[in-house]
């Protein structure tokens, strides 16, 4: 039996042909055709819409486009399952738990990434992942990306969470640095924000490596 997609969530890499591809059409009507998306990261890969945006690109084309923030993947997939957005730029993960707890009215259209290119930072009396040890991590939300790349990448130093560490929903970039340099927070997996302010000298540290190192869950 087939089943009948209507909801799409898209990668950065497909997002922007489809909307301008969406743009082109309705540029032949009177009025722009109103679309809504999500984006849950601050961060490269999911820069082509707000490329497009401050290109000019959805107006020309007739596209009365909106891109709205929402910092977990988790969370954006549940507004798209509600009927509140049309397309979401967001990580695998909630996509895929939605999909396995049966909600299938979901197109998961590409990626482009396979691998999860990130870090854990922390305090710098921290020098390694098992001194993570009975301390807090700060991720987005539970059941988000980063949620899911911090419990794989410290299974690989024998760890698990609840029994060797906590976890805080710390929310988005600037709240999980800020979470960081006031010591609510022990780690974090690394923000843009908070990877730059590892690499001014200041507090955090790199603990584990999502870029290969033997700590990742791609290494």
């Amino acid at each position: 039996m087939k089943t009948r997609f209507r909801k799409k969530i898209l990668s950065p890499l497909f997002v922007s042909i489809i909307l301008l591809a969406l743009g082109f059409a309705t540029s032949r009507a009177e009025a722009a055709e109103k679309l809504v998306g999500l984006y849950s990261a601050r961060v490269m890969s999911q820069s082509m819409p707000w490329i497009a945006q401050e290109a000019g690109l959805f107006q020309k084309y007739n596209l009365d486009f909106d891109l709205v923030f929402i910092a977990s993947s988790g969370m954006a997939t549940a507004a798209i399952l509600g009927g509140d957005v049309e397309v979401t730029l967001t990580g695998g993960v909630g996509i895929v738990r939605a999909f396995v707890q049966g909600n299938t009215d979901l197109a998961f259209i590409g990626g482009v990434k396979n691998v999860m290119t990130q870090s854990i930072v922390a305090k710098p009396e921290i020098k390694k992942p098992e001194d993570l040890k009975g301390k807090k991590i700060g991720v987005s939300r539970i059941g988000g990306n980063t949620h899911y790349f911090t419990i794989q990448a410290l299974r690989r130093s024998g760890m698990e969470p609840g029994r060797d560490f906590t976890f805080i929903q710390a929310g988005g970039d600037p709240e999980a640095l800020a979470a960081l340099v006031s010591g609510a927070i022990d780690a974090a997996r690394d923000p843009p924000l908070v990877h730059g302010e590892a690499r001014t000298g200041d507090r955090p540290v790199h603990a584990g490596d999502g870029r290969g190192s033997k700590n990742s869950p791609h290494g």
